[in-house]
């Protein structure tokens, strides 16, 4: 057992790479970012916010963490480095959550709900204009291994059914819809 905290990790947590985890947890009120050795030692603090800060991620070359930091209802995205300094907004649009690093660690690719709208965007790491890579309603995207490719949850209208949508990393026509089972 890690602690006694049941909020420990309930809202994120992600492997550094190297034998440890960043973690979201609600230790004191708060939901902050947090890195534990895999055996729960060596705790550490890593934001001091009041925003809430949530579903963290780890690039691939364990330089930066990423996570969605809540200010009230609205989440947007932003990166610290490894050990919590230099922190940077990466977004800023409505709504910006469920953020994922393509393998070269160059691009977070992520969530975003505008108007009621969920699309699937990507932002480079050092922020800046956000690409949109599906625009009908959709949500909890991942990168594919070799970084080409970018699955999601989709569908087309309120009155069709979920698929999960498959589209190139740079947007464009989709490669891939496949149906979902009733």
């Amino acid at each position: 057992q890690l602690s006694s905290s049941r909020y420990l990790g309930a809202r994120g947590i992600a492997w550094t790479g190297e034998g440890s985890f960043v973690l979201a947890s609600n230790i004191d009120d708060s939901y902050q970012i947090y890195t534990m050795d895999s055996d729960g030692s060596n705790r550490k603090q890593l934001t001091f916010s009041k925003q809430s800060n949530l579903e963290p991620v780890v690039s691939p070359d364990g330089r930066y963490i990423v996570f969605a930091s809540f200010e009230g209802r609205h989440p947007h995205l932003w990166r610290v480095d490894a050990d919590g300094n230099n922190p940077k907004q990466l977004t800023d649009g409505a709504d910006e959550d469920l953020p994922r690093f393509t393998p070269d660690g160059k691009w977070i690719v992520y969530h975003n709900i505008d108007r009621s709208r969920y699309s699937i965007r990507k932002v480079s790491i050092d922020g800046g204009e956000p690409v949109t890579l599906v625009s009908e309603h959709s949500t909890q995207p991942d990168v594919s291994p070799d970084g080409t490719m970018v699955a999601c949850f989709a569908r087309r209208s309120e009155t069709t059914p979920w698929e999960i949508l498959v589209v190139p990393i740079d947007g464009g026509v989709p490669v891939a819809r496949l149906a979902l089972p009733a």
